[in-house]
């Protein structure tokens, strides 16, 4: 059962012109609600039950259940509600649990990435949406967390470095990307990631700056730190996931409150090259929530 209380919404100071959180799915205590207008957690009609991950783009939805179901769906506007939710047959690994789920940005394909807890291995599975079929590969690298699409040919994958701290590395899946390729290690270090539609734009937990950053993906790659002036609010605490919408004007972020089931949902918006905080909702979930905005 979910709990959603203490929504802050602050939308009124910011203007008119900003705008709202609408569209955020949020997956809190195995339900799927979405944002409104006004910052208010709504629950989605007719959505799946038992939902752990959820995944979205391209007007393409995907869930993961606690049961190892894959259910899509395509919304034709800006609401989840009300949606024609199918399975996807898709045979994942006996062994192992899933890390994470991540829709392309064209709303194609979803990957699913695999982990094992007694072994530096992960599997990637890339499924199309339409039709089904499915590639896989296994690289000798512990998981970390979900994948997340950087184009449509080519995945970031967080893993855990051989010092056991947080890393993240891209490999190419189809299309102008090499499949067999080894994959290519940032230079900076960091986790859940997240990245706006065209890939040129990430969000991530940055381990040097101690928090959430908005970053160009190709020199955060190669080690270049940033402009720390113009990050998002810091909030001091861990960070679980993380979202930012296609045109990469809308952060969120999943906060935990400790070990309890206690969580902090936060929402920044980028106003004259500024983030600023528009929404913060409290959520209370045995399950860790996860986010991703639909558009």
């Amino acid at each position: 059962m979910v709990v959603a209380l203490a929504a802050t919404a602050v939308l009124s100071r910011c203007g008119p012109s900003v705008e709202s959180p609408a569209g955020l799915l949020v997956t809190s205590g195995g339900s799927l609600f979405e944002l409104d207008d006004a910052g208010a957690l709504q629950p989605v009609d007719k959505a799946p039950g038992d939902v752990r991950h959820l995944a979205a783009a391209g007007r393409s939805l995907v869930v993961l259940t606690d049961d190892e179901q894959v259910l899509s769906a395509a919304a034709a506007g800006d609401s989840a509600d009300g949606l024609a939710w199918r399975p996807l047959n898709v045979a994942l690994p006996e062994a192992g649990f899933t890390t994470g789920i991540d829709v392309s940005p064209d709303g194609g394909s979803v990957a699913i990435v695999r982990g094992h807890d007694d072994a530096d291995r992960l599997e990637l599975a890339v499924v199309d949406l339409a039709t089904g079929a499915a590639t896989r590969r296994s690289l000798e690298l512990a998981a970390n967390g979900p994948p997340s699409w950087l184009t449509n040919d080519e995945i970031a994958l967080e893993v855990v470095g051989n010092d056991g701290s947080a890393e993240v590395v891209s490999i190419g899946v189809g299309g102008d990307g090499d499949g067999m390729a080894p994959p290519d290690e940032s230079r900076s270090r960091g986790f859940a990631l997240a990245a706006a539609a065209d890939g040129q734009k990430i969000a991530l937990a940055d381990d040097d700056a101690a928090g959430v950053v908005v970053r160009d993906r190709r020199s955060w790659w190669a080690g270049d730190p940033g402009e720390s002036e113009v990050d998002p609010p810091a909030v001091d605490k861990a960070v679980q996931d993380v979202a930012i919408d296609a045109d990469g004007t809308r952060l969120a972020v999943v906060y935990a409150e400790g070990d309890s089931d206690a969580w902090t949902l936060v929402v920044d918006r980028l106003r004259d090259g500024r983030w600023e905080t528009v929404v913060s909702t409290q959520l209370d979930s045995a399950i860790p929530p996860t986010i991703d905005w639909l558009e």
